[in-house]
């Protein structure tokens, strides 16, 4: 035989053999995908590629594979099990272990949560975290892989490191059901289902999608998992790397926005007093047709809105106008009526804010525009009120179990951080489709000084501080008519949520929205950039609206109160309960741990206990209390565990954050004995020692906070008497 013929024979012995294996592999990777992943082995019982492909083995028998019209290599180096072995090693060597903590901050309403969020920062503070690279440490809690190719670098990555939690994204199907053919998947999944160990995969979500499945699994198994920060993009196409910008940028607001124990139960108190008020409660019934084109003027009170005074002024009677927080201050002095006050918070405050006002008859036909958490000082300052079940809060989810006829309350998302957020989204949450941004800057021009309107007199007059932390604007972003604006982590989340609310809202429809943005701030994604003065031609030709028709459908149509007594609420309020789950945690906190891998799953078997309580009638409510202030404190506590690259050490470290959670376990059962009469601001009557709590063996109370005052200066304001204003 000569060369020739040998090295064809070679060739398809080679092929036969390449063919055999392929068609063997992906037989048993679909029976066990099958076993751990029914839905997404039908999805591939019977797959049809979109694009044409074709296998090829290398000189050493390893399957590789060339994509597309173009004949795309998936790897184009000579061995692709090298290239991955580099890619991996290349990866554990230059990363590094990049985790979030919450620090200490300031509690101005005496609150127990911060009293021990404090205590744990202390300790963050005295230790001297070391800068540890993924090949210095035996495991991480987590690691995000965008793009699977043929598979091969997942073996490469576990035989060197133990991985958790993995979350691997791949857009595209057809490579995903090549790597079936190819990689042993059988062999990782029975080793990660043997360990314990997390995976979650999603597949066929491009970038704009793919995000509501990511969220998920931290939902599920732990949102302090999103305190660990890790991605490993495996293969750089377009798609994978808008998915890894994105993942970049949205990663911190996971836990952005988590609850925490004391807002929860004030939050619960407040909704409680409410219904027992008989206070008027958004329905889900449909908006008529008539009402949901009418304009929306979303108005807060950021700088650029005096530049649109005027526009509003002129057109004020033909559009609802939804003032947002300290908006309805600039409103009332420049002479516009509001139709809805849009209040996001639950603090006793508010009612100092809306006594700027001094003419009370001015409220007696706006429209409260809140969520259950509204405080009830706020809440007593109107007589119309549409209120809002909040669903990230646990407060309805528990009462309608026990209360059907409050299934009729419309849910709203995305209200915080900002007020303005309530005011666009409870105007989307009504059915209101026409929206006109105004004030709502999220930040301010480069070159502004202030941060509000010069018309808003609880600034300007009465002494509250531009100075809060909600209101840092360190970071600069594209402006909405161009330029640039500084902003800060609050305003970019407001941005981001505002923009979700617009598309895809999972609670309403939200086809058929259009949403202007007038204000002179930031960029806001999903609304149209528009002039006020673009808009003046539009708006001479409309009608005015009976706004007393409106008032009239939305009292006694759009919104319901509830006959349900306080007795009827009490009994749901199990102290006795609620202690026994604290005493539990406690236990699994403090149990021996002898690896970081153990003090992660410790944490983990928390976090997924109290997800699976959530789908339980009568544990919903106190799994959902504890679940942000444990979350915040794990994200904490997993940095520890993995601050130093001696596990002893940080083990050592973990027992003493984790003794200080304990003693918030401690505690919190004497707080929750109180529900539902927990009233922010009135509970100080529960600490008449002026300390917040008991000293604890790993936490000493602080002094108790004084009242806070929003008005700290006189003001002689010449508007005694509101009156309406054209021009």
């Amino acid at each position: 035989m000569d060369n020739i013929e040998r090295k064809n024979t070679c060739s398809q012995e080679l092929e036969n053999f390449l063919s055999d294996f392929l068609y063997s592999r992906f037989k048993t990777n679909f029976e066990c995908l099958n076993k751990y992943f029914p839905d997404i082995a039908c999805l591939f019982e019977n797959y049809q590629l979109k694009k044409p492909l074709s296998f090829f083995s290398t000189e050493n028998g390893i399957p590789n594979a060339r994509v597309g019209t173009d004949n795309e290599l998936i790897y184009p180096a000579e061995d692709p099990i090298e290239f991955c072995k580099k890619q991996v090693e290349s990866f554990l060597s230059s990363n590094v272990v990049k985790q979030s903590y919450f620090q200490s901050v300031h509690d101005p309403f005496g609150q127990i949560h911060f009293k021990y969020n404090n205590k744990i920062a202390q300790i963050m503070s005295t230790e001297q975290r070391e800068i540890i690279k993924l090949s210095e440490i035996k495991s991480i809690p987590i690691c995000v892989m965008i793009g699977v190719g043929l598979g091969y670098q997942l073996a490469e990555l576990y035989e060197r490191i133990d991985v958790l939690n993995l979350i691997l994204i791949e857009p595209d199907l057809d490579l995903f059901y090549l790597s079936l053919h190819t990689f042993d998947w059988a062999n990782l999944l029975n080793y990660i289902v043997d360990n314990n160990y997390g995976i979650n995969l999603i597949l066929g979500q491009d970038s704009k999608n793919f995000e509501l499945d990511f969220g998920r699994y931290f939902v599920r198994h732990g949102i302090f998992l999103s305190g660990t920060e890790l991605a490993f993009l495996h293969i750089k196409n377009k798609d994978n790397l808008e998915i890894a910008k994105n993942i970049s940028a949205n990663y911190k607001f996971i836990h952005t926005c988590l609850g925490f124990f004391d807002d929860h139960l004030f939050a619960s108190s407040h909704a409680i007093q409410a219904l027992c008020n008989k206070k008027s409660f958004v329905r889900k019934t449909k908006l008529d047709k008539k009402y949901e084109q009418y304009p929306v003027f979303v108005i807060g009170s950021g700088p650029s809105l005096d530049h649109d005074i005027p526009f509003i002024k002129k057109y004020q009677d033909k559009a609802i106008i939804i003032a947002c927080g300290t908006a309805i201050d600039v409103l009332y002095h420049v002479g516009i009526k509001p139709d809805f006050y849009a209040n996001t918070e639950r603090i006793p405050q508010i009612k100092q804010a809306l006594s700027v006002i001094q003419d009370l008859s001015f409220f007696d036909d706006i429209i409260l525009l809140c969520g259950d958490v509204c405080h009830p000082d706020t809440i007593n300052y109107f007589k119309h009120t549409a209120i809002f079940a909040k669903p990230d809060e646990p407060t309805f989810s528990y009462l309608t179990q026990f209360f059907e006829k409050l299934n009729q309350v419309q849910q709203i998302q995305f209200t915080n951080p900002i007020v303005g957020n309530m005011g666009v989204s409870g105007a989307v949450h009504l059915g209101l489709k026409k929206l006109y941004l105004f004030g709502i800057d999220n930040g301010k021009k480069l070159g502004t000084d202030s941060i509000h309107s010069q018309y808003a007199t609880l600034y300007k007059k009465r002494g509250t501080s531009e100075n809060s932390p909600a209101y840092s604007t360190e970071n600069v972003v594209e402006g909405n008519f161009g330029g640039e604006c500084l902003t800060g982590h609050y305003f970019e989340v407001s941005n981001k949520y505002i923009a979700e609310t617009l598309i895809n809202n999972q609670l309403i429809n939200t086809s058929g929205i259009i949403c202007h943005n007038c204000s002179d701030g930031a960029k806001i994604s999903n609304t149209v950039p528009t002039h006020s003065e673009d808009l003046r031609d539009l708006f001479e030709q409309l009608p005015d609206i009976n706004k007393k028709e409106f008032l009239s459908f939305m009292s006694k149509e759009k919104t319901k109160s509830f006959d349900i007594s306080k007795d009827q609420i009490n009994k749901l309020f199990d102290c006795n309960k609620f202690k026994d789950l604290c005493e539990n945690i406690k236990s699994i906190l403090l149990k021996e741990k002898s690896s970081r891998i153990d003090c992660v799953f410790a944490m983990q078997d928390i976090s997924e206990k109290l997800y699976n309580m959530t789908f339980e009638k009568e544990n919903i409510y106190i799994s959902e209390c504890l679940r942000g202030s444990l979350q915040s404190f794990f994200i904490t506590l997993c940095r520890v565990t993995y601050a130093f690259a001696d596990e002893k050490k940080c083990l050592d470290e973990y027992y003493k954050v984790a003794n200080i959670i304990c003693d918030f376990l401690t505690e919190a059962p004497l707080l929750f004995a109180h529900m539902p009469d927990y009233i922010m601001g009135e509970h100080r009557k529960y600490y008449p020692d002026g300390k917040l709590g008991k000293d604890m063996p790993h936490c000493e109370a602080p002094a108790f906070p004084d009242e806070l005052n929003f008005l700290t200066k006189e003001y002689d304001d010449p508007v005694k008497k509101f009156e309406k204003h054209y021009s």
